[in-house]
């Protein structure tokens, strides 16, 4: 009736309303008077006096950042969580702009070039890949909108990805549905990395491009971002350290400020290091225990459910300094399953005062359990560097009862 016609009229107002605040939206980061178009990049990138903060009132997040990357060099930046590694990547293609302190392009200021055409010389390839309902091809064409079938299936075949889509009944015409649902974390990076090729970038950014991959997966995409990076000026963040030792230098960063600079050789004889006594935790040469690396970790908490069709799931609790990557179910070191960990909410501490900084983070794992009701099985915590902590070793019908499980 009138009166139900009223009401869908009033929800579309009110929707039609926060689309246009959105449509409306000026942007911060705006192309000078005197901005020029960019018809080609050599690729260096060189970061003068660079500091950051993302609100005035705020501390700077980067402060008095001095790089310089020559053409095609790949720069490898590492560190703990919140040093500013992302921070300071998210400066290149202008999604923010210095604080204090220049960017320069080829010699010239960023500022200097219209944002959309400086862009286009830009790849990323970052850890959550965006993907959007459609085709495995529209996604990869994304890249470029004009490439041909056969452009898209030659960069698909450079990035690994070819032979997945060719096992799906509709191939290249597959749906992937919303964020590439349909497909794994490892099958949806390599979409993201042959959109990249098909890019062409004469700069790539790889932010944590691996990190919460299982270790097939990881080889598959590493292989093809090694491909990808040739000849391009790289920008690569990374936990796990022994993913870029091929970088032509690497940067240590602590609390926003550059601690260390040099090639992976240099930097793991410096006998008290930054760099080096993370790559010493890393390959398991350190004496120091898991919490006294990540600094505030006091505990982590895990609850696991056990279903009915061999599915694990649960969550964690732990100091955000820990960012936890995977839960991995293992037997007689055999990999049984592996599930990516995805951060539900943060600062929880109210329900756990113990924690300084808590982070809620939830996991799903689907394995293939055996037949034998003795069976052991392990539950292994995975951070995003690749650290590992065992947390339960017990059979099927232990997890059923399971307590929370706290490790100090």
């Amino acid at each position: 009736g009138l009166s139900g016609m009223n009401v869908s009229i009033q929800l579309a107002l009110v929707s039609a309303k926060r689309v246009f605040s959105v449509l409306d939206t000026h942007p911060t980061i705006k192309d000078s008077p005197s901005a020029k178009d960019i018809l080609n990049v050599r690729g260096e990138v060189v970061f003068r006096g660079v500091s950051f903060k993302y609100e005035s009132n705020e501390n700077m997040i980067l402060k008095n950042i001095n790089i310089k990357c020559n053409a095609g060099e790949v720069i490898a930046i590492v560190g703990h969580s919140g040093a500013g590694k992302s921070t300071l990547v998210s400066l290149i293609p202008r999604f923010y702009d210095p604080t204090e302190g220049e960017i320069l392009l080829d010699g010239m200021n960023l500022k200097e070039y219209k944002i959309m055409s400086y862009r286009k010389f830009i790849g990323i390839v970052p850890q959550e890949t965006l993907l959007f309902s459609g085709t495995i091809k529209d996604n990869i064409a994304y890249g470029r909108m004009d490439a041909t079938n056969e452009e898209v299936e030659m960069v698909a075949k450079m990035a690994n990805a070819h032979e997945f889509i060719m096992s799906f009944p509709d191939k290249y015409n597959t749906l992937i549905g919303e964020k590439g649902v349909r497909l794994s974390g490892g099958e949806r990076q390599r979409v993201a990395i042959a959109r990249a090729f098909l890019r062409d970038p004469k700069i790539l950014i790889l932010d944590e491009a691996t990190s919460s991959l299982d270790s097939e997966s990881e080889h598959l995409v590493q292989d093809a971002l090694e491909k990808l990076m040739k000849g391009r000026t790289t920008f690569v963040i990374a936990h796990r350290l022994s993913t870029i030792r091929f970088a032509n230098r690497i940067i240590v960063l602590e609390k926003g400020v550059i601690v260390e600079e040099g090639t992976h050789d240099t930097l793991i004889n410096k006998k008290s290091g930054v760099y080096k006594k993370l790559h010493d935790i890393q390959s398991g040469r350190s004496d120091e225990n898991f919490s006294n690396v990540f600094g505030y970790l006091e505990m982590i908490k895990l609850k696991i459910f056990f279903g009915e069709k061999n599915t694990l799931s649960g969550w964690v609790v732990s100091d955000n300094n820990l960012q936890i990557s995977q839960v991995r179910i293992m037997s007689n070191d055999v990999e049984l399953g592996v599930g990516a960990v995805n951060i539900a909410r943060s600062d929880v501490q109210g329900n756990y005062p113990n924690y300084k900084h808590s982070l809620l983070s939830g996991f799903n794992v689907d394995f293939k359990a055996g037949e034998d009701i003795d069976q052991r099985y392990t539950v292994e915590i995975i951070d995003v560097s690749g650290r590992k902590i065992k947390v339960a070793d017990m059979k099927l019908t232990d997890f059923k009862e399971l307590p929370y499980l706290t490790l100090s």
